[in-house]
């Protein structure tokens, strides 16, 4: 489609993308021993607790859309017990579907340097911190266990969605994009399309474990201790006890297994 026919059935768009559940851009995954501020489960030598990067905000994916800062807070805030860690996104197996108890879910601002990207400022990592049951799923568990799982993927439902369109033809989608195209980690695919979806509020429904690489290129080789920006931006969403706990505990080490 065209900018202009984008533009015209921008309604229509985002309804389908709402009807729709949302499996997004792999993200790497993140055993972090420091993350958790609750009370750690060895089992065997294992931490029991399992720390991953389920997303990351400000990054254009395949599906042409862009997560901004407080996406998931109120979803978070609302629905913490509601939310569950799966194994590639398949809950045909109702609870037996899952492979982990989820313990926390949190958004935190991190450098874009954790990620091997040249650029300042911060972007949003969304963290989920599980705790793994090996009679859910032996193989699952046995994978963490030894290191094997570096792919994760939110699945998640639209609830508040704008365009933002790189053309002063159009005064609320160019707002739109001069409000967002600064953060962005990857503004040459932002400009080689001309356009992207905000996504402002979405409801998390789960984090999967996956096989598969996807196309999301923030996979680091990073190997050095992180710690959370300080170089926040003032907002009400960011005013929560989620990022505080965040800031004040996280030491991050992100890995890659590739």
């Amino acid at each position: 489609m065209t900018i202009k026919e984008i533009y015209e059935n921008k309604n229509e768009l985002i309804a389908l993308k709402k009807a729709a559940i949302k499996h997004s851009d792999v993200c790497v995954n993140i055993p972090l021993k420091e993350l958790s501020t609750n009370k750690e489960v060895i089992i065997n030598g294992f931490d029991g607790l399992q720390k991953v990067v389920a997303n990351t905000y400000y990054w254009l994916d395949s599906h042409g859309d862009v997560h901004v800062k407080g996406c998931f807070t109120k979803s978070i805030k609302e629905n913490i017990g509601k939310i569950f860690h799966l194994d590639s996104h398949d809950s045909s197996a109702g609870f037996r579907s899952k492979v982990a108890n989820v313990k926390e879910v949190l958004e935190l601002e991190v450098p874009w340097s954790a990620f091997g990207k040249q650029k300042d400022g911060n972007t949003i990592c969304l963290i989920g911190v599980s705790e793994l049951i090996e009679d859910y799923n032996k193989q699952v568990y046995d994978a963490y266990k030894n290191g094997e799982v570096d792919q994760h993927s939110v699945g998640m439902i639209y609830k508040d969605i704008t365009l933002a369109i790189n053309d002063p033809e159009y005064d609320e989608e160019y707002r739109n994009w001069l409000n967002v195209y600064p953060l962005l980690g990857n503004p040459e695919k932002a400009d080689e399309e001309g356009y992207f979806w905000v996504i402002k509020q979405a409801a998390l429904k789960e984090y999967s474990c996956l096989l598969w690489d996807g196309s999301n290129i923030l996979t680091p080789s990073a190997k050095e201790n992180i710690e959370p920006s300080n170089d926040t931006h003032e907002s009400k969403e960011a005013d929560n006890s989620h990022n505080v706990t965040l800031e004040q505990k996280t030491k991050i080490s992100i890995y890659n297994f590739n």
